[in-house]
């Protein structure tokens, strides 16, 4: 499990996320999605985030999906705050 805003920063570089419009965070592997990798749209898997999650910089952010599979707890997403003002 890795903190949001650090995890966040580590892997969308802050001039690529206003041009973003779908974000994908999966704990495991989905299969049958397939989302182009990249602006406008990143897709990421074995991913666990806990913490707050701060999307400000995300301006046309259109799609959000934050999952896991399971019920196993340590596969479990944990945010806590979702900021996302526009």
């Amino acid at each position: 499990m890795v903190n949001a805003n650090e995890w966040l920063n580590e892997n969308i570089p802050k001039n690529q996320r206003a041009q973003t419009t779908g974000l994908y965070i999966y704990s495991q592997y989905r299969g049958g999605y397939n989302i182009n990798q990249g602006p406008p749209n990143y897709q990421f898997y074995n991913t666990t985030l806990e913490g707050e999650l701060d999307l400000n910089d995300f301006v046309n952010l259109q799609q959000l999906n934050i999952g896991s599979v399971g019920q196993d707890q340590d596969q479990q997403q944990k945010i806590t705050h979702l900021k996302i003002d526009k």
